[in-house]
């Protein structure tokens, strides 16, 4: 089988990056593949780097497609862009300060076929600037028990990292909360995976993840990280209360979203107003919080029992021994 697979690439100040990611989607064993670049109204000079660097591809350039937003839009709006101008029957996204293995598209495809799949997930190597550590798709009996871990945030939400089909996108009207830029892959991946007939897993490490691009979403604190999760984790929960399903697997993730905003807020902010509005909304059922880390715990129990200034105090604490270990986790 040789379907046409469609790679999307959104491009907002990555001009560090762009040229690694390009040449490592150009080079791909695969041979039936449109790349759409999706230009967000970038202010470097992502575009310029790219387009030096399609011309040594004189077999890939017909099949470049590089889309423009006339005003810049956000990540997910990008995301968006790119699915609507796919014309694949599959789709692959790729982040532009990433790139993947040659063979990536190719294996993923022979999975997919082999195994009937309408999603292939697939492992990643998280890169580090001195080090490399691998992550693989979790080991699941079944797409209920994925889709579980999932809900309630046990394993990430990404939406790179796969080969999706383009109809679930379509058939479904699933797409990205325009602007929700952060936690934007946990409004759209739990969608896809439900309306997927069949997943299937490769366990080898073909995605590299850039952890050190300092200026990524991932990157920055700011409020609008903490209102994207919430907006994303809204969006899940009205979602699967209208289909009946993983309820309890959305309050779980809904108070580990709160214990992750109290914690940021805490560490990062100084609008004690925002902390104590963050702190007041929590609230849980005992079977939720089951299923909370200790320190999500911690935080939730005193967060539930307006103990501010212990939270606080707490918070701070726990901040002080990661900022002491941290050199040791070998994560530079």
């Amino acid at each position: 089988m040789n379907p046409l697979v469609s790679i999307i690439v959104p491009i907002y100040g990555v001009e560090k990056y762009i040229a690694q990611c390009a040449n490592s989607l150009f080079l791909q064993t695969y041979d039936n593949l449109e790349f759409i670049f999706v230009n967000d109204c970038t202010k470097d000079n992502s575009i310029v780097i790219l387009q030096e660097v399609i011309p040594h591809y004189p077999n890939r350039v017909k099949h470049v497609h590089i889309i423009e937003h006339d005003h810049n839009q956000g990540l997910a709006a990008s995301r968006n862009s790119g699915v609507e101008a796919a014309h694949g029957e599959w789709l692959m996204h790729v982040d532009s300060d990433d790139f993947i293995d040659p063979t990536t598209v190719a294996e993923c495809v022979k999975k997919a076929y082999e195994d009937h799949a309408d999603y292939v997930v697939f492992g990643m190597m998280q890169e580090f600037k001195n080090n490399s550590f691998p992550m693989m798709p979790a080991h699941v009996a079944s797409k209920d028990e994925y889709l579980r871990l999932i809900v309630r945030k046990d394993i990430p939400s990404r939406v790179w990292g796969g080969l999706i089909k383009t109809s679930l996108y379509r058939d479904h009207n699933i797409h990205a909360i325009p602007g929700v830029n952060f936690a934007e892959d946990y409004s759209v991946t739990p969608k896809l995976y439900y309306f997927a007939n069949k997943i299937s897993f490769l366990y080898k490490p073909l995605y590299h993840y850039i952890r050190f691009n300092e200026e990524s979403y991932t990157a920055k604190f700011n409020p609008k990280v903490i209102s994207n999760s919430f907006a994303a984790m809204d969006e899940i929960e009205r979602f699967f209360n209208k289909v009946g399903k993983y309820q309890l697997e959305c309050e779980i993730a809904r108070l580990r979203f709160q214990a992750f905003a109290i914690n940021a807020a805490i560490s990062f902010s100084k609008d004690n107003k925002y902390i104590d509005q963050l702190i007041e909304s929590v609230n849980y059922s005992k079977e939720a919080f089951n299923y909370l880390s200790v320190f999500h715990k911690i935080v939730i129990t005193l967060a539930a029992q307006r103990k501010k200034m212990l939270l606080k105090l707490s918070i701070r604490c726990a901040r002080c021994m990661y900022n002491i270990l941290r050199p040791y986790l070998k994560r530079e």
